[in-house]
């Protein structure tokens, strides 16, 4: 399928940053201790987990915690692993140099955030949506100073007032740049999923877009609108072009290139998926049912038996494998971690004790697989 070009529009955008972060005043006040939530280090290899809440300006002096951010997700770029960001939505982006001890806000100007990347080459590029609600991508050049839009989504127009319209018809969805990936086979290239099912290409780091694939959908019966959205996108680190794309409905699909393929899973919803490095057909599934592996490329799955409750419904789950120890899993799901020593035959139960929060991302150090970084999302009780 020939690649399908994308409007953009380039704006220089002003400084500015949008975050709202948990700060106590003026740093000759007293900060209280944090409240629970937010980030927690681990170096243990997941046994035991710290809060690590800290938020510290330019000259390393605490002037808040990150406890009360609403935390999306964890990025860790390939050239500088010790590096963590993690974005927020509405809340921004903030960065920790020191493997999650203490936390730094990312100048960035979107309302808010869906996703960050930073290049090999120092790019970088945020995800999420413009105060005008179009799906934007923001890129930086001098690592966070200026900022230029390089890729915009128009939202859909709204349907026609009709003269003799009786019952006013419904909004078209918002269209918006749900996640942002970079391509581990190719420092400069990025890839973006979008709210109506689209994977889009992003060259010379990020300066140029194009639709690599569409995910086809039912249309809205009410709307007529083709909605499919991508919550989540994981590039193999095996194959070039082989992406695993979830959808929002809870499915996981592969793409390699143009070829398009849903991977039959037991029923359960779809909220996470790892490759295992070091063996090219396996994969593991976090679901709101458990955890599923599969050692042929998807064709079969085996359910690993994770202690959890069948009477409680499970709000997310996410999964991580060790760099080193494939046998190493670390599988959050609500406000628990589950890690397991041997594959998944058996798992060691840690509580963080959030009941109002959920594990929205892990994230372990690939040059020492002893230090784990996990994020948490407070939740509507």
């Amino acid at each position: 399928m020939p690649k399908r070009p994308i409007t953009l529009r380039a704006i220089i955008l002003p400084f500015l940053f949008l975050g709202t972060l948990q700060l106590s005043g003026c740093l000759q006040r007293e900060i209280p201790p944090p409240d629970p939530g937010g980030a927690y280090s681990s170096t243990s290899g997941g046994g035991i987990f710290d809060q690590a809440p800290r938020l510290i300006d330019d000259q390393g002096q605490l002037i808040g915690y990150v406890s009360n951010l609403s935390f999306r997700s964890i990025v860790r770029p390939s050239h500088l692993p010790q590096t963590i960001y993690a974005t927020a939505a509405s809340q921004g982006v903030v960065v920790s140099e020191d493997n999650g001890q203490n936390w730094q806000r990312v100048n960035q100007p979107l309302p808010s955030a869906a996703a960050f990347v930073r290049l090999p080459n120092d790019v970088f590029l945020v995800a999420g949506t413009s105060a005008s609600n179009e799906g934007v991508v923001i890129r930086s050049l001098d690592q966070g100073q200026s900022w230029e839009r390089v890729l915009t989504i128009p939202g859909p127009a709204p349907p026609k007032k009709q003269f003799f319209e009786i019952i006013k018809p419904p909004q078209p969805p918002p269209v918006f740049v749900s996640s942002l990936v970079a391509d581990p086979f190719n420092p400069t290239q990025v890839y973006a999923t979008t709210s109506t099912g689209e994977v889009l290409l992003g060259e010379q780091s990020g300066k140029t877009w194009s639709t690599s694939i569409r995910i086809s959908g039912k249309p809205d019966p009410l709307t007529g609108f083709i909605n499919t959205p991508v919550r989540k996108i994981i590039p193999s680190p095996h194959s070039p072009e082989e992406l695993m794309l979830i959808t929002s409905k809870g499915k996981i699909i592969r793409t390699v290139g143009e070829e398009v393929e849903q991977l039959v899973t037991p029923k359960a919803n779809i909220v996470d998926v790892q490759y295992v490095k070091q063996f090219p057909n396996s994969l593991i599934l976090g679901t709101t049912g458990g955890v599923l592996v599969s050692r042929d490329r998807g064709a079969t799955w085996i359910d690993l038996k994770i202690p959890i409750s069948k009477t409680s419904p499970v709000q997310n789950t996410v999964v991580a494998i060790s760099p080193t120890n494939p046998s190493r899993f670390l599988v959050g799901i609500d406000d628990i971690i589950f890690r397991s020593e041997d594959g998944g035959n058996t798992w060691h139960t840690l509580s963080l004790n959030l009941p109002n929060h959920i594990i929205t991302d892990i994230s372990i150090d690939p040059t020492n697989a002893a230090n784990v970084i996990l994020v948490t999302a407070p939740v509507k009780t």
